[in-house]
């Protein structure tokens, strides 16, 4: 009986080394992971070599919104659809996104007003958009319109 225990025991210590074991396999492989996804990941950004300070805070600006949309042009749509040129854009009219038909119905025409009323609350603007994130600081929301001005 005692020997029985024991085995008992000592596979119970087996289980919990193994356990440990595949938490610190899991933990490297999403590290890995997020490792191999950032050497990947696309500069969300035009950077010109002569860009100004000013410019580079409106890059700043827009970082947030890098997460989901891309600016450049000769680049595809990511999450949410590539904001090139969307300055005078009828809303849900890139070719190639798959938007909500909240957002292809909504009528809107991107400028600084409808852009500003949007960022500010995406879902009271066009309910049923899939944009969720919503933008409370109206200077912060002035300067991504700014540089998405300049994106053209």
């Amino acid at each position: 009986m005692e020997k029985a225990s024991r085995s008992g025991g000592q596979a119970r210590q087996l289980r919990m080394r193994w356990r440990k074991g595949a938490v610190r396999r899991c933990i490297l492989l999403l590290g890995m992971g997020a490792a191999l996804c950032a050497c990947g990941q696309r500069d969300a950004f035009n950077h010109a070599t002569d860009a100004t300070p000013h410019q580079r805070e409106l890059e700043r600006a827009f970082a947030i919104c890098a997460g989901c949309h891309d600016t450049r042009a000769d680049l595809g749509h990511r999450f949410g659809p590539n904001l090139h040129g969307v300055i005078g854009r009828r809303a849900g009219s890139a070719p190639g996104y798959a938007y909500s038909e909240a957002m292809k119905s909504s009528g809107i025409v991107w400028n600084a007003q409808t852009l500003d009323a949007f960022l500010a609350s995406p879902q009271k603007q066009v309910p049923g958009t899939r944009m969720l994130n919503a933008t409370s600081d109206p200077q912060r929301r002035q300067a991504v319109i700014e540089y998405l001005s300049t994106q053209k």
